[in-house]
């Protein structure tokens, strides 16, 4: 199912006024640089940074990711917050798992199914309160539940790390319902058909199971289309704004 003429227009209109907004932020942080522009006058030119853009654009991922989730399921949450109860032995087989990951000798190897059977095999109801937000949750129609962890696509260690741990976390708080928590980044920074090679994600995280990348994530949330839609309505917005950065 394609995503529809509303959902479209949402995230253009979305899209459009978070890049208007950081060209112009940008042009405003670019005239407080007298020194750099008279040092190295070729700063002039040079208008944004990539790592702003990226930093900028994860909340706007989130964001797109809400609009298309919200039309193919029937409800979808940014910042939700995940509260349940949790048996210390669980918690203390999530650490020690994240921990052999990082530290053991050798290391452990992550396997989504695996790790998760090991969590909930000592997860019984009772325990201890605990809460953690997750970036996306989504309501199915069939009452089950999605929740996505939504970071860079270039994540660091300890990113990687905490992302492993909230997988397990959310996992044995929702013990007994129909859950899923992955880790999810919007695009393959190697290319669409590469392998997704970032190694702290590989030490601690099993990709395409506990990492959904790109294609298989927008796909996840919304049909095999999805992504390729966002392409388009992302050169539109692109080319709408080029005019602006031609001025």
């Amino acid at each position: 199912m394609p995503l529809t003429e509303t959902t479209r227009q949402a995230i253009h209109d979305y899209l459009l006024r978070q890049v208007t907004r950081f060209v112009q932020d940008n042009r405003a942080t670019a005239r407080q640089k007298p020194f750099h522009v008279r040092l190295l006058p070729i700063l002039s030119e040079v208008k944004f940074s990539e790592r702003s853009f990226s930093t900028r654009s994860g909340s706007w991922f989130q964001e797109m990711a809400r609009l298309v989730a919200s039309q193919f399921h029937r409800a979808a949450t940014l910042g939700y917050s995940v509260t349940g109860r949790i048996q210390p032995a669980a918690e203390a087989d999530i650490v020690a798992i994240t921990e052999l990951m990082d530290h053991g000798v050798p290391r452990r190897i992550p396997n989504r199914a695996n790790d998760i059977a090991r969590v909930l095999g000592v997860q019984d109801p009772g325990g201890v309160d605990r809460s953690i937000i997750s970036d996306l949750f989504i309501l199915r129609h069939d009452d089950s539940e999605l929740y996505f962890e939504m970071k860079t696509p270039d994540p660091n260690k300890g990113q990687c790390k905490k992302m492993k741990h909230d997988i397990l976390l959310i996992s044995a708080l929702r013990k007994g319902h129909s859950a899923e928590a992955y880790a999810a980044a919007a695009y393959n920074p190697n290319g669409d058909d590469a392998p997704y090679m970032n190694n702290y994600a590989r030490q601690f995280l099993e990709i395409g199971q506990d990492l959904l990348v790109g294609r298989q994530f927008w796909s996840k949330i919304g049909d095999d289309q999805t992504y390729d839609e966002l392409l388009e309505v992302a050169e539109a917005v692109g080319n709408e704004i080029r005019p602006i950065l031609n001025r």
